[in-house]
């Protein structure tokens, strides 16, 4: 089966995602890995064969997050990136 995850932040660090993500591998699940970028990092990278597909953000995306459950435009912003997924 494909897995996609959804991480909004920069991958790795992050060992809960990792570890949940290598246990669905091991089952023999392939795993997409939504994530976003702040860097110049690679946009796409396999790392412990989970499949990483990073999304550039910014730091006015950062802090809508802080309000994703009272105004909904961070919402709006995500799902145009999690869609390409």
């Amino acid at each position: 089966m494909k897995i996609g995850m959804i991480l909004d932040a920069p991958f790795p660090p992050d060992p809960r995602v990792e570890n949940e993500a290598v246990s669905l591998i091991k089952a023999g699940h392939e795993v997409f890995l939504f994530c976003l970028k702040y860097a110049d990092e690679k946009a796409s990278d396999t790392i412990n064969g989970i499949q990483v597909k990073r999304y550039s953000s910014n730091t006015f995306e950062y802090k809508l997050s802080a309000l994703a459950y009272t105004i909904p435009l961070y919402s709006v912003i995500m799902q145009k990136k999690i869609v390409n997924l």
